[in-house]
């Protein structure tokens, strides 16, 4: 990541690679429902990544969920290393989008809707507020 970067940053990319795959199919992954994968992507993976020193709770990752693909719309401001990151989450979303089809959640944005505070209580996961 961004603070004490180990010199392989391919290697450090490829291993995380399940990781940002996972965080590339939050928008089509399903909300509610005792399906926990988003709280647990937005809640627990992006903030870890963030301790490490990886920049991804700005909001590139957030264009890139709402459907954005153009690495130099959402590199704009970003480190070497983050951007990295982010083209890989692209590439993943662009096979997403060639498998199942573009996301339509274009206001889909979970770090910042009504239901989010709800996901991180004790109570039953609520549905989250976006375009179907």
């Amino acid at each position: 990541g961004g603070k004490g970067k180990k010199p392989d940053l391919a290697a450090d990319i490829k291993i995380m690679e399940p990781l940002l795959e996972t965080i590339a199919a939050v928008p089509w992954l399903p909300h509610g429902q005792g399906d926990d994968r988003v709280w647990y992507t937005v809640n627990e993976i992006i903030p870890k990544l963030a301790a490490d020193g990886w920049n991804l709770q700005g909001p590139a990752l957030e264009r890139i969920w709402r459907g954005e693909r153009d690495p130099s719309v959402l590199l704009e401001g970003v480190d070497a290393a983050t951007g990295m990151m982010l083209v890989k989450i692209v590439q993943f979303s662009l096979s997403f989008d060639r498998e199942i089809g573009p996301t339509s959640r274009t206001n889909f944005n979970p770090s910042k809707t009504s239901a989010y505070t709800t996901w991180r209580g004790d109570g039953p996961v609520q549905k989250v507020e976006d375009e179907e």
